[in-house]
């Protein structure tokens, strides 16, 4: 959108604004040399009005708005306005108000920070009591007229010390004003702010005057036609000692947020009175202080209106003077190659070690050999991301006031991102679960549409636990790292449901169990991360999902069991094994010590027949093999099998004895785990 209406009108104009008052400021004027606001009158919402407001050259279009907001578009009675154009005009108004206000805003907060630079720049107390009245206008340009009053403690009255460039300063200097005599005496006595947004306000305040005064006010200049008055008091150490008045008489604008902004300048301009020594010394600190509460809004601004971490990143970068590297750690949405990233929180993880603090910046070389400082961005007691930038000077106290400001709510939209996360990952758990437990088939459908699963796409449930044995503030840290990794590695075939623990809950796309074993694989080889996988049978239909799941969680609770990491295991591969999930490892270990207890040998003799048994059955009950595997002689082996079976009362040519035995073997092998 243009910067003026021009790019619709083709003629001058001026437009006015009106919020929830009766009273109307004008906040664009293009070559309309007219200067008197709209009259007020009631309009239904989304109503347009045309009135001549009392002038025979212009006419005013009103444009009403809900919440009392209404807009008047000012401009020459020739001027027609088609129906398409007062349309667009009444769609376009709002944003290009709204546009107009943030380029003023941004101006004047701007121009405020320039005029108490200067002020605060002068040391020399007539300099600065001279320049005031100057810099007051700048920073309120509405303002046709101003004076700065100073109290005199000799003479128990306050003098004229400057008026702006349009009044005779030399006639003016004339007046006494007493303490409670017309404005400038009462805002002097009360030492309040005050408005006066009426020419009867101004004339009915300025009655008290005494008749010499206001000859000299008649003589400096024409103060009959004023339209409103602001004036606020400059205090030192709680005490008035200057009074500043600005007068309007063009349009009468003066309203409370002038008021807000001139006693907040005549705050600012009270602590450069206070004297020469204490103002140099407080110089430097109320210039931060000016700097950092400019910041704050700014950032704070941007974070309400979401404008997103790049553009707090930028307005940071404005404003302390060169660029830094921003890390998301949660989801690595970086400047640089993410394994910067990886290498910095590693860095940061040695480096916590030693300081025991999170937000402690440190120094860090990164893989190039460039010196990095790093300033950690850290909320609810977790390292969120990193501010990096390389290491070329030490910094100045502004800058390292701007990233104290910065930092917080860089945090503040960091904390909202990974809210936003786990948001969704509890939706889709709640989804998932609802899936598992769906009684019917319109319940498993709705489940289904949530997770936005698709009928025609083969899927297996697939179970990641990561190893988090580290340290307990960065577990956070690690799992992320890992489910960024694993999203980039299986990109479309992976579903990634929702994170529980130490575990990954997801889907994977595949349509055959070796081509999903093969996606895991990948995976767990090239992950510098200790993980392990289960992967469940292959589902084609929404029903099959919970089988697979449960068979995933079984898989993944085999490798447990044998504590493997970095491989995965195939429900389907685990075999005989499937017979003995759903007995409990005291099952198991009370079937086996009762099958090998007889031959256990507590006094220590004939130890050795447990191995030849298992010996025995690993070779297929081949004599030679085993006795061969056993380093003795074959009828040594004969008489230990004949003891064996003696002390088992079984029979190793009977069938169903030989798989008793065997069974005893593999589950002494493979499911207990010896003391």
């Amino acid at each position: 959108m243009s910067d003026n209406l021009t790019f619709i009108l083709d003629v001058p104009y001026q437009l006015w604004q009106k919020n929830n008052s009766n009273r109307f400021k004008q906040i664009d004027n293009h070559e309309l040399p007219i200067f008197e606001p709209p009259t007020h009158f009631p309009l239904l919402t989304n109503d347009i009005a045309y009135t001549d407001g009392g002038l025979k050259t212009s006419q005013d279009i009103h444009f009403q708005y809900a919440y009392d907001v209404r807009y008047v578009l000012r401009l020459p009675s020739s001027y027609k306005l088609s129906d398409d154009m007062e349309a667009l005009l009444s769609s376009e108004l709002p944003f290009y108000a709204q546009r107009i206000m943030e380029q003023t805003q941004k101006r004047l907060l701007l121009k405020i920070y320039d005029c108490i630079n200067a002020i605060t720049a002068l040391t020399n107390l007539d300099e600065l009591l001279s320049k005031m009245i100057d810099t007051t206008m700048e920073v309120i340009p509405e303002a046709d007229v101003g004076v700065l009053w100073v109290y005199d403690e000799q003479e128990k009255c306050l003098k004229v010390r400057k008026a702006s460039a349009l009044v005779d300063n030399e006639t003016m200097k004339h007046m006494r004003m007493k303490p409670g005599e017309g404005m400038i005496g009462s805002v002097f006595q009360e030492g309040e702010a005050k408005v006066y947004q009426t020419s009867s306000e101004v004339f009915q305040a300025s009655a008290n005057m005494s008749n010499m005064n206001l000859r000299y006010l008649g003589r400096a200049y024409s103060f009959k036609d004023v339209k409103s008055v602001i004036c606020a008091p400059v205090k030192v150490q709680k005490k008035t000692k200057c009074v500043l008045i600005l007068y309007q008489f063009k349009q009468a604008t003066f309203d409370k947020s002038e008021l807000e902004l001139l006693k907040n300048f005549a705050d600012q301009i009270s602590i450069a009175l206070h004297n020469s020594n204490i103002f140099e010394a407080m110089q430097k600190q109320n210039h931060l202080l000016q700097k950092r509460t400019e910041i704050h809004e700014r950032l704070v601004k941007l974070s309400l209106e979401n404008k997103g971490i790049y553009h707090i990143k930028h307005a940071l970068e404005k404003i302390i003077g060169f660029s830094f590297s921003l890390i998301d750690a949660f989801h690595f949405s970086i400047d640089e190659d993410e394994n910067e990233a990886f290498y910095l929180i590693d860095k940061h993880l040695e480096k916590w070690n030693d300081s025991k603090s999170l937000s402690t910046s440190f120094y860090v070389r990164s893989p190039k050999n460039y010196l990095h400082q790093v300033y950690p961005i850290v909320g609810s007691s977790t390292c969120l991301g990193y501010v990096v930038f390389e290491a070329k000077m030490t910094l100045s106290s502004t800058q390292r006031m701007v990233l104290e400001q910065g930092i917080p709510i860089l945090a503040l939209e960091f904390t909202h991102r990974q809210t936003e996360t786990n948001n969704q990952f509890k939706v889709s758990e709640e989804a998932f679960q609802h899936l598992l437990l769906a009684e019917t088939n319109a319940e498993l459908l709705e489940a289904a549409k949530k997770l936005k699963l698709e009928k025609t796409q083969p899927v297996f449930a697939l179970i990641f636990e990561v190893a988090l044995d580290m340290n307990p503030t960065f577990i956070n840290l690690y799992m992320q790292r890992f489910l960024h990794f694993l999203k980039n590695q299986l990109e479309k075939h992976l579903h990634v449901l929702y994170t529980q623990d130490s575990s990954i809950i997801t889907l994977l796309k595949a349509s055959t169990a070796q081509e999903a074993e093969m996606l895991v694989s990948k995976v767990l080889s090239n992950t510098s991360v200790r993980a392990r996988a289960g992967i469940g049978g292959r589902a084609v239909q929404f029903v099959q999902i919970s089988k697979s799941y449960k068979e995933a969680y079984k898989a993944l609770n085999q490798l447990q069991e044998k504590r493997i990491w970095n491989k995965h295991l195939n429900f389907k591969d685990i075999g005989i094994n499937q017979l003995f999930l759903s007995h409990s490892e005291e099952e198991i270990s009370s079937f086996v010590d009762d099958f090998f207890e007889p031959i256990m040998a507590p006094n220590g003799n004939d130890s050795h027949l447990v191995e030849t048994l298992q010996i025995y059955m690993q070779h297929n009950q081949s004599m030679q093999e085993t006795a061969k595997a056993l380093h003795i002689h074959v009828n040594t082996l004969y008489q230990r099998i004949h003891k064996i079976e003696s002390a088992l009362q079984i029979s190793l040519k009977d069938s169903e004895d030989v798989l008793n035995a065997q069974l005893a073997c593999y589950l002494k092998e493979h499911w207990v785990i010896d003391a």
